[in-house]
C-alpha cells in the first residue's frame, strides 16, 4: 500500500522511504525486503551496528510493521503513527515550513 501509493504520488523526490527490518532471520528479511521498491539497511549491518536495537528503542517501537515520520529538515518526529498518516504525506498536506519536506522511516 505504502509503495502503491508512493509511486502514484507527485512526492517522489521530496519524500524518502527507508526499510529498517526488526528481523531476526535474513531470510525472512530478504523476503519482505524484495517486495519494497525503497533504500534498505543491509541486513548484516541491523545487528552489527546495533541499527535495529537502537532505533526500535529510540523511537519505542512495540509491534510490527512500523512506520515513522521524521522532519527532514531536523530529524524531530512528526508521527508515530505513519501506517494510518502516510497518505496525507504522499498527497502534499504536510508541511515541515521548509522546503526539504519529512522522511519515512
Amino acid at each position: 500500500m505504502v509503495a502503491n501509493s508512493l509511486a502514484e504520488s507527485n512526492t517522489i523526490g521530496e519524500i524518502e522511504v527507508i526499510f529498517i527490518s526488526l528481523d531476526s532471520v535474513k531470510s525472512e528479511y530478504d523476503n519482505y525486503r524484495k517486495t519494497m521498491p525503497w533504500l534498505s539497511v543491509p541486513f548484516e549491518n541491523l545487528h552489527k551496528l546495533q541499527i535495529k536495537d537502537t532505533l526500535s528503542k529510540k523511537f519505542s517501537v512495540r509491534g510490527i510493521p512500523a512506520l515513522i515520520v521524521l522532519d527532514g529538515t531536523n530529524g524531530k518526529v512528526v508521527s508515530k503513527n505513519g501506517r494510518g498518516e502516510y497518505g496525507k504525506y504522499f498527497k502534499g498536506e504536510y508541511t515541515t515550513g521548509s522546503t526539504s519536506g519529512c522522511i519515512l522511516s
